[in-house]
């Protein structure tokens, strides 16, 4: 530690020796230590927020494509619960025999459950090669960890978004086999995508520049770029959003490429490569977070290893499956195009 002054805030959350004290102050070692490793999962966690490319999409508000949930979290394991909500549909008309009271609508009220499971991972290294290096090993290893956890949990999100069973085919494809290299990915699919979510009621993604998110494979972004229906409604440079990888928007879908979007053979002979395109709304997807990123060490074998290492727990789930829709279409290879 510094004798630099530090906030309240940072001392509370990561310290448990009083605000303002100095490192020479300290005498009890056993509190001094406890805090290091509570200073370097902050740490991790921090390093991981900013790595997590689905980040820009979690939060606690309404507007949120992904809602995260973990103020009802005691221990491990806890079950998490996510409400859904459905749209009132009365028709509201009021007279002498129409009354407020007695009409009422009742709430429809559901919810999935969340139970966060164990995720972690560690880093060793040898305390000989520790000394022969210029940089400092264990942050060399924290900054791995925290890449590491930041494709674990994209990942997680991803493989569960593509679990909709709402799955629509680019071109003249009815089905994943049928799909064939004349089945690209276009403006026209994005305008399906808007229709399907806007029918369901689904409400639109807090910061989008249109109104919903299609997150697709640069595959499928190559194709995109060459159908004139796009390139005629993002000529102008203002086009793109806020979003990090925003290509530009149509028909009020906020268009992403990203390598996360899933690619496999289907069943032809012989197999075309198929790309799942996920177009989504706000409240589409749950992230239940457990206990808090907690950070261990260890030397082992007289000193001779040196190892560290970070464990958390979590759970996502689709929340509204109808606010979740899946295109798949062939790419092109643009360095076959």
């Amino acid at each position: 530690m510094s004798e630099a002054l530090l906030s309240e805030k940072f001392f509370q959350k990561n310290f448990d020796i009083p605000l303002g004290i100095r490192d020479d102050e300290c005498t009890d070692e056993d509190e001094l230590a406890g805090a290091i490793p509570k200073i370097w999962a902050r740490d991790v966690e921090r390093e991981f927020q900013e790595q997590l490319w689905w980040n820009q999409f979690i939060g606690t508000a309404l507007q949120d494509a992904v809602i995260m949930k973990d103020e009802l979290i005691n221990k491990e394991g806890d079950t998490i619960y996510v409400n859904k909500l459905s749209q009132l549909s009365a028709a509201g008309d009021l007279g002498t025999t129409h009354l407020i009271e007695g009409d009422e609508e009742k709430i429809n009220l559901s919810r999935i459950t969340l139970i966060p499971v164990r995720k972690g991972n560690g880093v060793c290294w040898t305390m000989i090669a520790g000394k022969k290096v210029i940089f400092d090993m264990r942050k060399e290893a924290r900054t791995l960890l925290s890449e590491w956890a930041a494709r674990k949990v994209d990942t997680m999100i991803m493989n569960e978004a593509i679990t909709t069973p709402n799955v629509i085919f680019s071109g003249t494809a009815s089905s994943k086999t049928s799909i064939t290299q004349t089945d690209t990915f276009s403006a026209h699919d994005l305008k399906r995508l808007s229709s399907l979510l806007s029918i369901h009621n689904a409400k639109g993604v807090n910061g989008a520049k249109g109104k919903y998110v299609c997150l697709i494979s640069p595959q499928q972004e190559f194709d995109l770029l060459n159908d004139p229906d796009w390139v005629a409604a993002n000529q102008y440079a203002g086009s793109k959003g806020i979003f990090e990888a925003s290509i530009g928007t149509y028909m009020n879908v906020e268009v992403l490429s990203t390598n996360q979007v899933h690619s496999q053979l289907n069943e032809a002979s012989p197999g075309v490569r198929v790309y799942s395109a996920v177009a989504f709304s706000a409240r589409a997807l749950a992230l239940a977070w457990g206990q808090p990123f907690r950070w261990a060490e260890k030397i082992s074998s007289y000193g001779e290893l040196a190892g560290v290492g970070v464990d958390f727990w979590l759970d996502a789930q689709i929340l509204n499956s109808d606010f979740l829709w899946v295109c798949q279409s062939y790419g092109t290879d643009p360095s076959l195009a």
